[in-house]
């Protein structure tokens, strides 16, 4: 927004809240937030979203991350919104077909993938699904760790590597993104090489990740607010489909599982952590 020309206290405020991978508290966030007379609420992911539609179907919206935004209600299409929800679409569970076919290459011989994913989140479930589809036509068989809140993180890795997955996929979300330094810390324990939905998790410890680049997603959330501030309609502005995707590897937690990464991976990495 500096960049557009806003200068914060001057030509522009701004109010944030965070759920902290409650979301459950997402609704009387977002009223909070309506009580104020933004002119514009920014949300990242679908369960914010969809609290914010909730809260106000007048104040315009627009979300930076999240997918099936049509079939959530948020828009009549991705060309035409239609209502007063625009911005980006992150398609993850487009995505997630990639992200099994990289493990399968790093992990030649993997016959049984644990999936950790938060089972409350309707965009997540539709991810899982998309795994089952992609696992099925590869052999692989999927074991569902899907959990609700912090506290079952834990049992749900330990219950992977006991039933002797060769492998974790995260789908990502706003929960499991909060949650992204306890999950690799304990997918090292457990001793399972770990694939997550972007960069961060890699930086947290995962051993690899695939997916959109959500600093860029973010940045053009910046000319939708600008946009809007400046008399547009979130009706009239076509919701964008990502751009920039990023292969990340954890070379640290590559040595720590004594996976030697093939050079057809690390040849294609966006990013290598040593």
């Amino acid at each position: 927004m500096s960049d557009l020309g806003y200068v914060e206290g001057k030509s522009i405020r701004y109010e944030s809240r965070f759920a902290h991978s409650d979301a459950e508290r997402l609704p009387a966030l977002a009223a909070e937030l309506i009580r104020l007379s933004p002119a514009v609420i920014v949300t990242a992911g679908t369960e914010a979203t969809q609290a914010a539609q909730q809260a106000s179907e007048r104040i315009p919206i627009v979300t930076g991350s999240g997918s099936e935004h049509v079939s959530m209600g948020f828009a009549r299409s991705l060309a035409h919104p239609g209502g007063n929800i625009t911005g980006l679409t992150t398609q993850n569970p487009d995505l997630v077909g990639k992200r099994v076919d990289l493990l399968r290459e790093l992990l030649p011989t993997m016959t049984r993938l644990a999936v950790l994913w938060q089972s409350s989140s309707h965009s997540s479930s539709l991810s899982f699904r998309e795994v089952e589809n992609r696992t099925q036509a590869l052999g692989i068989a999927v074991l569902n760790v899907g959990v609700r809140k912090r506290e079952e993180i834990a049992d749900a890795l330990a219950t992977a590597a006991r039933e002797h997955a060769n492998a974790l996929l995260v789908i990502g979300s706003v929960f499991t993104f909060d949650e992204r330094d306890q999950i690799a810390s304990l997918a090292r324990g457990h001793k399972l090489p770990a694939t997550g939905s972007s960069a961060d998790y890699v930086m947290s410890g995962l051993l690899m990740s695939y997916g959109v680049d959500f600093l860029d997603l973010f940045a053009r959330v910046a000319g939708y607010v600008d946009k809007i501030l400046k008399g547009a309609k979130p009706a009239d502005l076509p919701i964008e489909q990502p751009t920039k995707f990023e292969l990340a590897i954890n070379n640290k937690t590559a040595r720590l599982l004594g996976i030697k990464i093939p050079s057809s991976i690390l040849l294609r990495a966006d990013r290598v952590i040593d």
